[in-house]
């Protein structure tokens, strides 16, 4: 799928082709490179997936790998999810971009120069407004994180959402961390443009500021996102103990029982055996007689757990 644009510079009367390649083959890809006196193994490597964002200065021409956020991204958090790569050559003559799939900003700033008859067009001037461009793509979906961020912030508080928001703060440290990378390493695509193609350029000096700006909002938002995460783990984990706390209560609480009545039911177990020849069976008090020697080993009991302060501290 080719598109191709030409404009007609006023300033010396020679045609300008921008050309723009979508998901191209190989053969498309050498066609171009030779047609256009561009360097064939950039060109017909360009779409390999592991390339993030560079630049290269050739003695006929320059090469840019850039990359734009994904707007109907709906999950993810690697760089390869989250955004789309877009590949420029350009020289005097011609500027060519490769990408995998259509963009919506790139058809946008296409439709523009179609629709209208600009001039004094260079290569140059084109680029800057396609940085610009895929450095703007990162402005709604720093905003619309944090939104979200904040809306989800009240529910840290409610017991039931805590796995599910420790989740979503997660992700969206993992992405705010995507998105501050690749500005970070777009900061210097810019500074190499402004260095080699034109210093005093505004058009690449804003550029830069947006730049700056994006990345330091990206980071502020994984440092949001940091906090919220560590927020979330330490209300789960003062939860956990909360609830092993109580456990342990009424586990103090069982023990003591029990130490009151393990006696007594060794007690009652020794008179309930049904022998014939027992000690005290046939004795006149035997049975107020077992019963005072249970009272006297329950206060017993009662008096040394008292003294040691377990029933006080833990049963009042």
């Amino acid at each position: 799928m080719l598109t191709l644009i030409e404009i007609i510079a006023s300033s010396d009367k020679k045609k300008f082709v921008w050309i723009d390649v979508v998901n191209p083959n190989l053969d498309d890809l050498c066609e171009l490179a030779q047609k256009h006196n561009l360097p064939e193994d950039l060109v017909t490597s360009c779409l390999e997936p592991t390339h993030i964002v560079k630049a290269e200065f050739l003695e006929n021409c320059v090469y840019l790998v850039l990359r734009a956020y994904d707007e109907s991204v709906t999950e993810g958090d690697t760089v390869y999810s989250m955004t789309r790569k877009l590949v420029i050559f350009a020289n005097q003559n011609t500027l060519l971009t490769v990408h995998r799939h259509p963009q919506s900003y790139l058809t946008a700033l296409m439709q523009k120069y179609q629709s209208s008859k600009l001039n004094n067009v260079s290569w140059e001037s084109v680029l800057k407004v396609l940085l610009a461009s895929v450095v703007q793509t990162y402005d709604k979906p720093l905003q619309k994180l944090e939104e979200s961020m904040s809306n989800s912030e009240k529910n840290i508080f409610l017991a039931e959402n805590s796995t599910s928001c420790m989740r979503y703060f997660f992700h969206a440290k993992r992405q705010a961390g995507v998105v501050k990378s690749v500005l970070w390493r777009t900061q210097g695509v810019v500074h190499e443009l402004i260095q080699h193609v034109d210093k005093n350029s505004r058009t690449l000096r804003t550029s830069l500021e947006n730049t700056d700006r994006l990345h330091l909002y990206a980071d502020e938002i994984s440092e949001m996102a940091a906090g919220l995460l560590n927020l979330e783990i330490s209300i789960s984990t003062q939860r956990v103990n909360e609830v092993s706390q109580k456990t342990n209560e009424v586990m103090r609480v069982l023990t003591i029982f029990s130490a009151f009545f393990l006696p007594l039911s060794f007690i009652a177990g020794i008179y309930g055996m049904n022998f014939e020849q027992m000690p005290e069976l046939r004795l006149r008090y035997g049975y107020p007689g077992s019963i005072a020697l249970m009272a006297i080993v329950a206060l017993s009991i009662y008096l040394w757990f008292r003294k040691k302060g377990w029933i006080h501290s833990k049963l009042r």
